[in-house]
């Protein structure tokens, strides 16, 4: 009998074998990683056995446990039994329990909500949801950064929705679930929370529960919950049939079963006490680099933050949020540049999470660190750009002040010395706390 080599050696090819190209992509990819500070806040690094499970050879199906159009599935449908099951969750949430040009109301995207909750411009609809329904917005106060519940009250009673969102991608306080509570039911309206950005803090009780409130409740996966790219819907037994009919057949066929069962590794991994205290370091290592960065005089939109995250107000800082984050990415250090409240082109903010790098083991000395670093890159920042302006007229060049004169200036960054040096310490500084991949062996070349 031939062996399956002998029948199919291309099954068995490595990577680099089977494809040298993407093999030489993923090892850059992951290279830069091992050598920088991810600062992203919706990112974040699975456990070893979340990744284990994920990358498992099971076989596809469809429809719910029990109820299969494949045979086979007895072992899927227990996995799927186990986890029980974005931007797609959202969308499946409010099909399911809204008619065409029903009212949603969610935050608006530059007050800190997410442009899966109804995000327009005053021209188009630019999400999904905008499309189908019809989208009302509520606000910060735009004095002290924070919800206002008096003027989302008014408008709820004004336009009488079907669903009320909480949650956002962007906005770093805590929220009053019972005063939301009760402004929905004043207009008989459903409660929904999309916890995405801080489900893991919810999950290791470091910040309020939204369920004890909410009729509905949304989350990926991933993020501060450190499980796989994936989405949980919660809600009323009621709801079932509808949204169960929504996913599945009108939206999905084949479940992504891997993902299924590393979101049940996931959800038990989170109920451990090592998982919980690292949440809440997340929010202790979050506010040690505000304080940080607050004591050169950054301003902070909502004064600071209760979760991982933080939003940089450069409005008067006198340089431009895309280039801070141009230049903390030719130094090795990620975030993005993101909307504050009461931004009408440009983005003026600077998203920064604390999540991934707690999670390779830095602690609020590192995050002093951190805040160090971040303050020199935008410092060169202003430098480079005003070097770029002056170089620009001396040339005669169109648009003198342009975000692409200042990217052409800047280049890679290899000619600026202070921009080269900081590199370097953030290199240093990552590599001391290497991504958990690293542990794992067909990976650990990469570093």
């Amino acid at each position: 009998m031939s062996s399956l080599h002998e029948n199919a050696p291309s099954l068995l090819a490595s990577l680099g074998d089977a494809d040298p190209e993407a093999a030489e992509l993923l090892n850059l990819e992951m290279l830069q990683d091992a050598n920088s500070l991810n600062l992203m806040a919706q990112e974040n690094y699975a456990t070893k056995a979340v990744w284990a499970a994920s990358e498992a050879p099971i076989k596809t199906q469809e429809g719910y446990p029990g109820k299969r159009y494949h045979a086979g599935l007895q072992h899927a449908d227990a996995m799927e039994r186990l986890s029980r099951s974005g931007t797609l969750a959202n969308i499946y949430v409010y099909t399911a329990l809204m008619k065409p040009g029903d009212v949603v109301m969610g935050l608006e995207l530059s007050h800190g909500g997410h442009i899966s909750h109804g995000y327009k411009t005053p021209t188009r609809p630019i999400s999904e949801t905008a499309y189908r329904f019809n989208p009302v917005h509520y606000h910060v106060d735009l004095d002290t950064g924070l919800i206002d519940y008096n003027g989302l009250e008014s408008l709820a009673k004004q336009h009488r929705p079907r669903i009320i969102t909480v949650g956002g991608s962007a906005y770093s306080r805590l929220i009053d679930y019972q005063r939301v509570r009760d402004i929905a039911n004043q207009v008989n309206a459903l409660l929904h929370c999309d916890m995405s950005h801080f489900c893991g803090l919810v999950a290791a009780g470091a910040i309020p529960s939204p369920f004890p409130f909410c009729d509905l409740v949304t989350t990926t996966t991933s993020k501060t919950f450190r499980g796989p790219d994936a989405a949980i819907i919660f809600y009323k037994t009621w709801m079932a049939e509808e949204i169960n009919r929504t996913i599945f057949p009108r939206f999905q066929a084949g479940n992504d079963q891997p993902h299924i069962i590393a979101l049940a590794v996931a959800l038990l991994q989170a109920q451990t006490e090592e998982s919980k205290q690292q949440q809440r370091l997340v929010i202790e290592c979050a506010q040690t680099l505000h304080q940080r960065l607050a004591s050169y005089g950054y301003q902070f939109m909502a004064g600071g933050t209760d979760t991982h995250l933080m939003l940089i107000d450069l409005r008067n800082g006198q340089v431009e949020a895309r280039r801070v984050e141009r230049v903390m990415e030719l130094a090795n250090m990620y975030c993005n540049q993101n909307y504050v409240a009461g931004d009408k082109g440009k983005c003026s903010g600077i998203r920064l999470g604390a999540n991934p790098m707690v999670f390779r083991g830095m602690r609020n000395p590192e995050f002093v660190q951190i805040g160090d670093l971040v303050h020199q890159a935008i410092e060169i920042t202003k430098r480079l750009s005003s070097d770029a302006i002056a170089r620009a007229k001396e040339r005669n060049l169109d648009a003198p002040t342009s975000f692409k004169v200042f990217t052409d200036y800047v280049a890679d960054g290899n000619a600026d010395e202070p921009l080269v040096t900081l590199r370097n310490k953030v290199k240093t500084m990552a590599r001391k706390f290497p991504p958990p991949w690293t542990a794992i062996e067909r990976y650990s070349s990469f570093q």
